[in-house]
């Protein structure tokens, strides 16, 4: 079979598991895990959680970590233009599994396994993951959470030092409706005799969380509690971001600092000039005139991302917003929706696709233009000279980005 025929094979596979959802509970991935040797036991792993900041938050610690002289394993959740993207190794720079390491260990692992244990695509994910980040020795190991903590698959760790970066309404249908519910779940993911940090400023959350560790045995600490000794390791550096991105790096900054406690040591000053966030996150595809690409998609993510468009003096922009049909789109909208043009665009979700009923409703509410995803239409919005803001789901983002830089190479060839 060639390289090709394989990478094919590996997504069908994929496609053939897609429909098996989210399914509660731990107990096929630890299964799946038996089979091959529990690879997750050997690995020192950091667990991160939250509604939104959880990826960036990862993604900076991991590079933290790399410049340090570590080899980490950093998984992420969604991708946003390649499933390469949720498997990383940082060493020191980071780079994506590789095709040819893809196809050859989900080989490896699905004739061990696939036809014993039905896993689910996340699951599948998080046990690829796993398995390369014990074949290729790391030291340390970053997990983001999909979704929630409890039975989210990359609980199936134990690890020596976990985070919520933040608590917001957002699949309030599995984790509940108010956020002492949603603080819940993601709770879960702490462990005995370990260190958690926590983001969020409510007192009544730090309350709740704090419970929670001395229920568990954990050590409890909040992320202000590190504020003095981050310039310490700064050393004047001014931060290269601002808002919730600035935010999600002290978080991760806090987090390398507590793993002193657990043999990570401080070698060299850090290159902020080389740590970067994942895609879609306040990404800037062009600077003048300014193009934004960010995965702001519910609630509390598109208030910062509001509140950061403001800390830049950025008011007056044209939007393009699509969601998925799960979202509250008519809630949402009013959040980021400025004075300039608006577009709702359509993009294929699969199940989650938002009919093309409900852009009517929103055109008919808020106005603005019902949008293809093609390159004409992206091209006739790049000619405006104001900033344009597109933002909603990862799927969107995914679909967007590779056709917004086609349209910008065509412009500066």
């Amino acid at each position: 079979m060639t390289e090709l025929n394989q990478e094919q094979q590996f997504f069908a596979d994929l496609e053939q598991i897609t429909n098996r959802g989210i399914k509660p509970g731990l107990e096929s991935i630890q299964t799946a895990l038996d089979l091959v040797g529990n690879p997750q036991k050997s690995l020192k792993i950091i667990h991160v959680a939250g509604t939104n900041g959880k990826g960036s938050t990862c993604q900076f610690l991991a590079q933290i970590l790399s410049q340090q002289g570590y080899k980490v394993g950093l998984f992420l959740s969604p991708h946003v233009e390649s499933y390469h993207e949720r498997i990383q190794i940082a060493d020191p720079d980071l780079k994506y599994i590789s095709t040819n390491q893809l196809v050859a260990l989900h080989q490896e692992l699905k004739s061990q396994t696939w036809d014993r244990v039905p896993l689910t695509y996340f699951e599948w994910s998080v046990f690829l993951a796993l398995n390369h980040f014990k074949q290729e020795s790391c030291d340390f190991v970053v997990l983001e959470t999909g979704l929630g903590g409890r039975w989210d698959a990359t609980n199936i760790c134990d690890s020596l030092v976990s985070s919520i970066v933040s608590v917001g309404f957002d699949h309030v249908e599995i984790l509940g409706d108010t956020k002492e519910k949603i603080l819940n779940e993601k709770l879960q993911i702490i462990k005995p005799n370990s260190d958690f940090i926590f983001g969020p400023l409510e007192s009544n959350l730090i309350e709740q969380a704090k419970a929670h560790c001395q229920s568990v045995g954990a050590r409890f600490y909040h992320k202000n509690q590190y504020s003095s000794r981050l310039d310490e390791f700064l050393k004047g550096q001014n931060l290269p971001w601002q808002g919730y991105l600035a935010e999600n790096f002290r978080l991760s900054l806090s987090l390398a600092i507590q793993l002193q406690e657990h043999g990570f040591e401080w070698k060299t000053s850090l290159d902020l000039s080389k740590i970067t966030p994942p895609p879609a996150r306040f990404e800037v595809l062009r600077k003048e005139p300014l193009l934004i690409l960010d995965g702001a998609h519910n609630e509390p993510a598109l208030k910062e991302l509001k509140n950061l468009l403001n800390e830049k003096g950025i008011k007056d922009y044209n939007l393009i917003f699509g969601c998925l049909k799960n979202r509250p789109i008519m809630d949402l909208i009013p959040l980021i929706q400025s004075t300039g043009e608006s577009g709702w665009i359509q993009f294929d979700a699969g199940s989650l696709t938002t009919p093309h009923k409900t852009y009517e409703q929103v055109q008919k509410k808020f106005g603005g233009q019902i949008l293809a995803l093609n390159e004409e239409t992206l091209q006739n919005w790049l000619k405006s000279n104001k900033t344009l803001v597109v933002c909603g789901s990862f799927y969107l983002c995914g679909a967007m980005k590779p056709l917004l830089l086609r349209c910008l190479n065509r412009e500066n060839p």
